[in-house]
């Protein structure tokens, strides 16, 4: 009897914590904030005004990527893909000698016809007046002769320019919903928690309120 007494009082106690519990969470509003956090590479836009404007003939600048290659008298054009066109001076061809560097914007191709080195730059395509390697001088410019195969592409806006670059820019994102009693599945990863939904993961913080 003293049993049946105790095991029924057990379960008028538990009853009672139920309801109490139940009656608790039925009137709290829980929220739960998501804090994501990634990183984006973001285009780096420049005009074509910016961009004819930034050639120029410099010192010599150290060779960091080769691309094409020209043999003009006694010198070495040396394409550096992207940026422009090394100068060098290949008398002594045991030693040469980069004498210059033309900062040609976008510059990949180059062809040389007579004492004229025709250059692409993005949109336009630069002709050099090379005669005279230690002088050189850009003569003339066909603007836009290229601008065809940048438009409706990812590396062309009308507005902004050409696509000259990419760098990261760190995104933070902030949601909250109400609680509904479930989370989501997270695992642990070296330098912090993730979260799976579906077959997405994203690094996420926690919180509640």
């Amino acid at each position: 009897m003293k049993k049946n007494t105790r095991f029924n009082s057990l379960i008028l106690l538990a009853g009672i914590v139920i309801a109490i519990a139940g009656f608790v969470l039925s009137g709290c509003e829980d929220k739960v904030e998501l804090t994501q956090k990634y990183t984006i590479m973001e285009p780096v836009y420049m005009t074509p005004e910016a961009i004819r404007e930034a050639f120029d003939v410099m010192p010599p600048v150290e060779i960091t990527n080769t691309g094409k290659i020209y043999l003009y008298q006694d010198y070495i054009l040396l394409n550096e893909p992207g940026k422009g066109i090394h100068v060098i001076d290949n008398k002594d061809n045991t030693k040469p000698n980069v004498i210059s560097f033309i900062n040609i914007p976008g510059n990949n191709e180059l062809a040389v016809r007579g004492d004229r080195l025709f250059a692409d730059s993005y949109l336009d395509l630069v002709v050099i007046d090379i005669s005279n390697p230690l002088d050189i001088k850009e003569v003339k410019r066909l603007e836009n002769i290229f601008e065809q195969m940048f438009q409706n592409t990812q590396y062309y806006d009308p507005e902004k320019g050409v696509v000259v670059d990419y760098e990261p820019k760190e995104i933070v994102e902030v949601s909250s919903s109400e609680f509904n009693g479930s989370f989501p599945s997270y695992y642990y990863r070296s330098g912090g928690w993730l979260a799976m939904e579906g077959s997405v993961t994203k690094d996420m913080m926690l919180s509640s309120s």
